[in-house]
């Protein structure tokens, strides 16, 4: 759901929903860091020095590397590449000491043991093949804020109905039970969770909130989140109760 607010409402959209992925905390395999808490204490003290690889600001690591750094009250230094395979690979390889790009992006990684996972941001371990479980996030810092973030197709409204029906319908009865789908998120660390609909907008939604109200909070938005209907003082959106 990144960067779905550049320009546009959420109604702006049909919204179909494939799987969730998470982000994953990393570093490379002789990394100092044995554990989230030993670079969380790095990042509080050494702040800029501890480069972090990501595909971009508004990228899932880099707003997952900036909602780390709004929780745990630290500075880094962002380093942005073509895409998050390619900065999961740079820190693999030393040229970051690390990244917070999503799991599917650093499995085969973590797998072949050129990458350490140190945390996943989830209030729930992430079980991968292969690998021992990746801690949540919220052993180390328990108030952090989290949603989903949901990924899939978006048609923008007013494409004709034949398209927006046919859409409805693969997703009704190929995607909602599709085992190849659900194989691939058991494999690469996402959650099978299709949807469409009402249903796929309202489990959208809690991360939008988020992204937007902590783009805010950090002085990048490009929008007023009240223009779209998002209060973030309260977190809703707008008559919401």
């Amino acid at each position: 759901m990144t960067g779905l607010l550049e320009g546009t409402d959420i109604d702006d959209w049909h919204i179909y929903l494939s799987v969730a992925n998470v982000p994953v905390v990393s570093v490379p395999a002789d990394s100092e860091f044995q554990d989230f808490g030993q670079l969380l204490e790095a990042l509080k003290t050494r702040g800029n020095e501890v480069t972090v690889a990501t595909a971009g600001i508004t990228s899932s690591g880099g707003t997952a590397i900036a909602a780390l750094a709004d929780s745990g009250g630290f500075d880094y230094n962002m380093i942005t590449y073509d895409g998050g395979g390619p900065a999961a690979i740079a820190t693999a390889s030393g040229e970051a000491m690390v990244t917070t790009q999503l799991a599917v992006e650093q499995t085969e990684l973590i797998r072949g043991g050129r990458l350490r996972a140190l945390a996943v941001l989830s209030a729930e371990p992430l079980v991968l093949e292969g690998v021992d479980p990746i801690p949540p996030i919220t052993q180390w810092l328990p108030d952090m804020e989290l949603a989903p973030d949901y990924f899939g197709i978006f048609i923008l409204r007013g494409v004709p109905e034949e398209v927006v029906a046919t859409v409805d319908k693969i997703w009704a009865e190929q995607v909602l039970n599709a085992q190849s789908l659900k194989t691939y998120a058991e494999t690469f660390g996402a959650v099978f969770a299709p949807s469409y609909g009402a249903d796929a907008r309202e489990r959208a939604m809690p991360v939008v909130i988020l992204e937007a109200c902590s783009s805010v909070e950090r002085g990048e938005a490009v929008n007023d989140p009240s223009t779209i209907g998002i209060d973030c003082e309260t977190r809703t959106e707008v008559g919401t109760p």
